[in-house]
């Protein structure tokens, strides 16, 4: 009965921290570790300095910490407004990518005619070196940005998550 009542706390405190507003932003959270579904908008920059004390790479930035989270190359960014967590960037590691595998096409069914073709004009007017590597897909109803690799398997490759204070 404990563990069953920690769970659903631990459910409820996520589901708070990031205000999930959609099927597609929570099964994104469900993939991440516990103590990065738990930030929230209300986190201050010195408690997460204090909790991610060992995997910070870098707080010179005063509105960003990264962090060597999953490997040793910044995955993980915490950006912060005001002195308060406003974003989270995390570039996922393929045992995380490969659980997310039918997930660019449940966004894609997702998106209108119009955001579809949004896309598509993005990826032709692109002229950076990365050209083609990605597909970005901006979901501001969710509050998420998804970038998917452009291959056969389209894995998600990172994921922006935007704060909200919960309504």
């Amino acid at each position: 009965m404990k563990k069953i009542t920690t769970i659903l706390i631990s459910m409820g405190f996520s589901l708070l921290s990031f205000s999930a507003t959609g099927p597609i932003r929570q099964e994104i959270q469900d993939l991440l570790p516990e103590e990065l579904r738990l930030l929230g908008p209300d986190d201050s920059r010195e408690k997460i300095e204090e909790r991610f004390s060992k995997k910070i790479s870098n707080k010179e930035d005063s509105s960003n910490l990264y962090l060597n989270y999953f490997e040793n190359k910044n995955d993980v960014t915490i950006g912060s407004k005001d002195g308060k967590v406003s974003y989270l960037y995390v570039e996922l590691p393929d045992s995380l990518s490969s659980k997310a595998a039918s997930l660019y096409q449940k966004v894609l069914s997702s998106l209108t005619e119009k955001q579809k073709n949004d896309i598509n004009e993005k990826m032709k007017k692109d002229t950076s070196h990365e050209k083609g590597r990605y597909i970005h897909i901006d979901l501001p109803e969710e509050g998420l940005k998804l970038e998917f690799s452009n291959t056969e398997k389209k894995e998600l490759h990172s994921v922006i998550f935007f704060m909200k204070k919960g309504k």
